[in-house]
């Protein structure tokens, strides 16, 4: 079978978590497999060891002029997906869903005849409704609504998203969960943690918080983090240590480690070397990638509820519960002064998570129920009517 997945952002080599989606549903899905990114990057971006990489090259600008300047490259996307002829197209949903219901809109007109696939990252109007104005949100609304209705397949990454989707749109959808690529985490040597925390000056016990910075939902994490829970961890535990990656911070702290953005080659090894790992989410939807990578990394989670929604973890066993700053900094200290605990911790969660959450077992999963909408056996309840 012959997919093309179109990503309206960079998701090779992937920096950030919306990128890490799009790669691994790349990565694992078999047959003829092709990716479309717009990227801002000049010069050769490498060779995917298991897809065909298409780069359309963008500049990005913020407001209006990046909505012109991605719509300046739709006919080039276009002419690139008539060229390809597809079986199944799969618009990747982490950009404004305005953008995929006017392209597919297009490929309607130029009967382009491939099977639409909605692989939805969150709910998007949600999502605008916390962090942007009314306009915004309104046409969010809109083109949401008008994308799950129109594609012949939707699929949502938790049931609580797919019950969102159902109360505002009507809309029916298959459960494709987010996961993590349990392989590239497995059998990291030791000497490879050494290299990295050697390398990183990592030092002390360390807590890590991993997301791009200046995202909404991890900002307020990490502002929360910074100016209310550290502070007070170090009072308690002088040697502890808040390591950021994702982006760099403008706070300076000495008990803050902030080495920016790392290639993705590094992040599992750097996971590996820290001690704990933070999540602590208060808005958003979707699953937390950083959740399932400091899981398959076998390392102890603290994260609110909201930032384990839509994951399948039991807390106190998998994953440790906090909601206040007094929690966090409870629990950070407990975890950090105790090492079997948070070993032990950390254990359950990689087990947990090798057995749910595996990209190959899911990209599996999309793949098969993306092969029934092109045979036309088993899939008659998910797909729309062609319009």
């Amino acid at each position: 079978m012959k997919t093309l997945v179109v990503s309206l952002y960079e998701s090779y080599p992937p920096v950030c978590g919306a990128a890490m989606v799009t790669y691994n549903i790349s990565k694992y899905l078999k047959g003829n497999t092709f990716l479309l990114q717009l990227t801002t990057r000049a010069g050769d971006l490498g060779d995917p060891e298991s897809f065909s990489l298409v780069n359309v090259k963008i500049r990005f600008d913020h407001g209006l002029g990046k909505v012109i300047n991605v719509f300046a490259k739709f006919p080039g996307i276009l002419a690139r997906i008539k060229k390809i002829n597809p079986e199944v197209l799969i618009l990747e949903g982490a950009a404004w869903v305005f953008y995929y219901a006017l392209l597919l809109r297009a490929a309607r007109l130029m009967k382009i005849r491939a099977r639409i696939v909605y692989h939805s990252h969150n709910v998007e109007y949600l999502l605008r409704k916390q962090k942007n104005g009314a306009l915004v949100s309104l046409v969010t609304k809109w083109s949401e609504a008008w994308l799950l209705n129109n594609a012949h397949l939707v699929t949502a990454v938790s049931t609580t998203d797919a019950r969102h989707f159902e109360d505002l749109y009507g809309a029916r959808c298959i459960i494709i969960p987010n996961g993590v690529d349990t392989d590239k985490f497995a059998g990291i040597p030791e000497s490879l943690v050494g290299r990295v925390k050697e390398k990183y000056r990592l030092c002390g016990r360390t807590a890590l918080f991993m997301g791009l910075t200046d995202f909404g939902p991890n900002r307020e994490a990490l502002d929360f983090l910074i100016d209310h829970v550290f502070p007070r961890v170090v009072h308690r535990c002088p040697d502890a240590r808040l390591v950021v990656i994702g982006g760099d911070l403008k706070t300076a702290k000495p008990w803050l480690i902030n080495p920016g953005i790392l290639p993705h080659e590094d992040v599992p090894p750097f996971v590996r070397a820290c001690d704990i790992c933070l999540a602590p989410i208060f808005s958003g939807s979707g699953t937390r990638l950083k959740i399932l990578e400091y899981m398959a990394a076998g390392k102890a989670v603290i994260s609110t509820a909201k930032g384990a929604e839509g994951i399948d973890v039991e807390p106190g066993r998998d994953i440790v519960i906090a909601e206040s700053r007094d929690d966090f900094v409870r629990d950070i200290c407990l975890l950090l002064n105790d090492p079997v605990l948070a070993r032990g911790t950390g254990h359950e969660a990689m087990m947990a998570v090798r057995q749910k959450y595996s990209w190959r077992d899911i990209a599996s999963k999309l793949e098969d129920v993306s092969s029934g909408l092109v045979c036309g056996d088993g899939m008659a309840s998910f797909s729309r009517r062609e319009r």
